[in-house]
């Protein structure tokens, strides 16, 4: 085992559901790939390239700008081209990834319903006091979904420490109830 698996996890507020969400939403992320999920790291390349992209027509913007517009139209490309891939990230981000923090693909063949395009989305806003974890794939035509409430204190300890053993009960199950879902879709998409 690694240092990062070892290493525990302490929220100092409960009471803050961002931090807790972004907490949880990582150890689903590796409880979900130790139970057969593969992920897909398409949308994260295109993402990180494009802010690398970013990066550095800012740092080349701003040392031509440094030299008092000596080459104008390159100051002018260059901003066009930073504001344009601004917006192709926002779009990716927008349409594709919506929030997901897990984009994946199940293990093929006739356990899981030979589903393409697994998603796995949470949400715990401001004041709520459960975690929704929503499971969704395509089995065919067809859109199938699995949504999961629990409360997030259960999570934690009372001292803050993430419980690792409870979110990998919580996975496993989790993924038997969406392959059950997804049987039972498929046996209708048969009938």
């Amino acid at each position: 085992m690694t240092i990062k698996h070892v290493e525990e996890m302490r929220i100092t507020e409960l009471g803050d559901n961002k931090v807790m969400k972004q907490a949880v939403d990582n150890a689903y992320f590796s409880a979900l790939i130790e139970n057969d999920v593969k992920p897909n790291y398409v949308y994260d390349i295109i993402i990180y390239s494009l802010r690398a992209i970013n990066v550095c027509c800012a740092f080349a913007n701003y040392f031509l700008y440094k030299d008092y517009y000596s080459t104008r139209d390159m100051v002018i490309m260059l901003s066009i081209i930073y504001y344009l891939f601004c917006g192709i990230d926002y779009l990716v981000n927008f349409i594709f990834v919506k929030g997901a923090f897990l984009i994946g693909n199940l293990p093929s063949g006739s356990k899981y319903s030979y589903a393409k395009g697994f998603r796995a989305e949470s949400t715990c806003n401001f004041g709520d006091e459960d975690y929704t974890l929503r499971m969704t794939a395509t089995v065919g035509e067809e859109k199938v979904e699995y949504v999961m409430k629990k409360p997030v204190a259960s999570y934690f300890e009372e001292d803050g420490l993430l419980r690792q053993d409870v979110v990998a009960e919580d996975a496993s199950a989790a993924l038997e109830q969406f392959r059950s879902v997804l049987h039972k879709a498929a046996s209708k998409k048969r009938d």
